[in-house]
């Protein structure tokens, strides 16, 4: 039941960083003195990745472990938001990117470990998986914009890496 919870919390995960930058650009644009061709790429770097590293993907994964690689993703998910708020352009690219790879892990490993360790219950386990995957990007979406009033942009984004070290924790109490 607790991996079920880490597959789960690991799923938040898994888009929230890509949508949250879209609640704060105007923001980001401001800070950063960057135009819509920086945020524009702060949007696609993920999906870029996604595309191109997959393939890397599958060597990290055939060399650490699936449930490793889930940690290595986590790990790269929290530094690449962490990174990403430092608040200058260069730093906002290279945590995109950091994030882009870690999620490239993710997409490719959480279904195998879905198919492995819940065999009796693939499609439901799958289905609250895809459930979890959209609750994370409608928090992110909903609360950062929010959150940044209170407390800036920066704050905002780099607070999503606190549910990141909870899947992190539970994820590896599971194991």
């Amino acid at each position: 039941m607790l991996l079920l919870a880490g597959v789960l919390l690991v799923a938040l995960n898994m888009r929230g960083p890509l949508v949250a930058i879209a609640p704060v650009t105007d923001d980001l644009r401001r800070d950063l003195a960057v135009g819509a061709g920086t945020i524009g790429l702060l949007t696609s770097i993920p999906v870029l990745c996604f595309g191109l590293a997959a393939p890397l993907a599958s060597l990290l994964i055939a060399r650490t472990g699936v449930h490793r690689a889930v940690l290595v993703s986590m790990a790269g998910v929290l530094a690449g938001t962490l990174l990403r708020s430092l608040g200058s352009p260069a730093a906002a690219i290279a945590g995109t990117v950091v994030i882009g790879l870690a999620i490239t892990v993710a997409n490719v490993v959480v279904p195998v470990v879905i198919g492995r360790d819940f065999p009796g219950a693939t499609n439901v386990v799958t289905a609250a998986y895809t459930a979890a995957l959209n609750l994370g990007s409608t928090l992110t979406s909903a609360l950062t914009a929010p959150l940044a009033e209170l407390v800036g942009w920066q704050a905002a984004l780099a607070a999503w890496g606190l549910l990141v070290a909870v899947a992190a924790a539970v994820w590896t109490t599971a194991l």
